[in-house]
């Protein structure tokens, strides 16, 4: 058990993923589905680090035509999202889910936009020299990326606060 928690840094924590993000998503829903609006509706949205599937939601419900590839390297975060797709058709028909980091996975040659939420921070320099590469030489002619980061330069402590609070079942979380 030891070695999954080591290199799965969600292991502990994914599945209170939803609980602590819910206001983070309902602030970025808006931005994120009006960017999307200049895309291929129909076309190929990447989602870079899909986590538990909050922003496949968002790219699925702005754009109902669009296919939806979702690159997720931790196993704790795709069991709870591949949980999302299952109670879903349509996510089910549309969401094709890669495990591991773009490094590991092949993207297809075309994609028509990149969504990269709360991962960008995540990769080293030459990680994102990687990614941007990869993402020049695929997005076609309407291709956007939105990137939304965490205005920090450096590490920082960060006080012990309550970030969410839910109520789920008899349960408060």
């Amino acid at each position: 058990m030891a070695s999954t928690q080591c290199s799965d840094p969600y292991a502990l924590s994914a599945e209170f993923y939803d609980v602590l993000s819910e206001q983070q998503w309902l602030k970025r829903r808006g931005p994120i589905s009006k960017a999307l609006q200049e895309v291929d509706p129909q076309g190929l949205i990447l989602d870079v680090g899909a986590g538990t599937g909050p922003c496949v939601q968002v790219i699925a419900d702005a754009l109902p035509q669009a296919r939806i590839l979702a690159v997720e390297p931790s196993a704790a975060m795709r069991a709870a999202l591949l949980g999302r797709l299952m109670r879903s058709a349509d996510l089910r028909q549309r969401v094709t889910v890669l495990a591991g980091t773009l490094e590991e996975v092949t993207l297809p040659l075309r994609l028509s936009a990149a969504v990269i939420c709360g991962t960008l921070g995540y990769l080293d320099a030459p990680q994102r020299q990687h990614l941007w590469q990869q993402l020049s030489e695929r997005l076609d002619e309407r291709g956007i990326v939105i990137v939304d980061v965490m205005m920090l330069k450096a590490p920082q402590a960060v006080p012990r606060m309550q970030v969410a609070c839910a109520e789920i079942g008899e349960h408060l979380y």
